[in-house]
């Protein structure tokens, strides 16, 4: 004989624990997803390791020294410079490229409150890589932050053998 009454569905301990992981996600991640500011944070923190990473693959590829291979940091831009070939560096130090110019940087949107800074950064807040891809003329291990305007400040670090990450 079969039971046709048979009820199925979650135990009251299957419930609870799915209540308990919601409630810890709400407690610590999703606030973090709901501050815009943290969100800009995080998807310039991911650019400019996307762009340190292509200008030290840049320097170490390119044998050549007629091109900028020097990073400059500003309140809203991290980049290349544009190149000049009457300075030492054959960088620019003022200029950046123009529309349609081929050179990694990061700008800040004048929409988003983000600012980039680094007290790591040498002269006129310039650094660059060796050929070896370590970085030079900034203090080692070398950080730029970015700040927003509510959220804890992201760190990305160039360690001294050019590893490049957000701390």
């Amino acid at each position: 004989m079969t039971n046709k009454n048979k009820i199925s569905g979650f135990t009251l301990v299957e419930l609870v624990t799915v209540l308990i992981i919601i409630g810890i996600l709400a407690a610590t991640a999703i606030p973090r997803f709901f501050n815009v500011s943290g969100f800009d944070q995080h998807s310039y923190s991911a650019e400019l390791v996307s762009v340190l990473r292509a200008v030290q693959l840049r320097a170490m590829q390119q044998t050549s020294s007629d091109t900028c291979q020097s990073i400059k940091v500003t309140s809203t831009r991290v980049g290349l410079p544009k190149t000049d070939t009457g300075n030492a560096d054959n960088c620019h130090l003022t200029d950046w490229p123009g529309v349609g110019e081929n050179s990694p940087s990061v700008i800040v949107d004048s929409e988003h409150q983000v600012t980039f800074s680094s007290i790591d950064a040498g002269v006129d807040n310039k650094f660059s890589f060796d050929h070896l891809g370590r970085p030079t003329g900034c203090n080692n291990p070398c950080d730029i932050t970015i700040n927003g305007l509510d959220a804890t400040p992201v760190t990305i670090r160039i360690e001294s053998e050019g590893y490049v990450h957000e701390r």
